[in-house]
């Protein structure tokens, strides 16, 4: 697809198994999470705008939707854990057997594994604090556990509350100057398709409610 401006669309990679989030490496390198399990790293070596290859780092995963890259390492979620590989593009680098698996180490274990609004994104703030979303779950509940409906920090290996009152976020980024955070926030169903309206929001301080449910 072509406009008179000049810009133009192509497809740069197919055949993907319900990418959730993708992340780009400092050399270039896009890793890609599938919703089926998969975190796959795509190449584009001679910088055409299409993958030379693609090349599976982890596999076998439960709902593996979110990617952050901090520090030379990919994180990545399932369900109820987040994981890491390290110096990640390095490893790349290296590969000599496709079938090889790179290590991954276990950054958190134990968090809700219900599958409706399980899905995760993760994001680091600029201080290398990893974020993470765990969505309702349910249409609109109340639950004991004050981890559901949230996002949510790993500092200094606890789960520190970001925003409480959160249905689902499929999104959030930390602005560049204010390094304040803004999220998505998908509104209940089966109320019509614009009521209540879905929500793009800023924290201003930790632990704020934003009225889920």
């Amino acid at each position: 697809l072509e406009r008179e401006d000049g810009f133009e669309i192509s497809i740069f990679a197919d055949n993907l198994d319900a990418p959730r989030q993708m992340v780009e490496g400092e050399n270039g390198t896009i890793f890609v999470a599938e919703r089926g399990g998969q975190i796959l790293a795509l190449i584009d070596a001679d910088k055409n705008g299409q993958i030379d290859s693609k090349i599976i780092v982890a596999k076998d995963l439960t709902l593996s939707t979110g990617l952050s890259i901090f520090d030379g390492s990919l994180y990545f979620s399932e369900i109820s854990k987040i994981w890491k590989i390290n110096s990640i593009e390095e490893w790349l680098k290296n590969q000599t057997d496709i079938n090889e698996l790179p290590d991954k180490n276990l950054v958190i274990d134990g968090l809700p594994d219900d599958t409706w609004h399980g899905w995760k994104w993760l994001q680091h703030d600029q201080q290398g604090r990893l974020h993470f979303n765990v969505g309702a779950p349910c249409n609109i509940c109340l639950s004991e556990n004050k981890q559901f409906a949230s996002i949510l920090r790993i500092e200094n290996g606890q789960l520190e509350p970001v925003a409480r009152g959160v249905r689902n976020s499929v999104g959030f980024d930390f602005h560049p100057q204010t390094k304040k955070l803004f999220f998505t926030d998908n509104g209940r169903d089966w109320l019509g398709d614009d009521s209540p309206s879905c929500e793009l929001n800023r924290v201003d301080i930790d632990g704020q409610f934003y009225g889920y449910p």
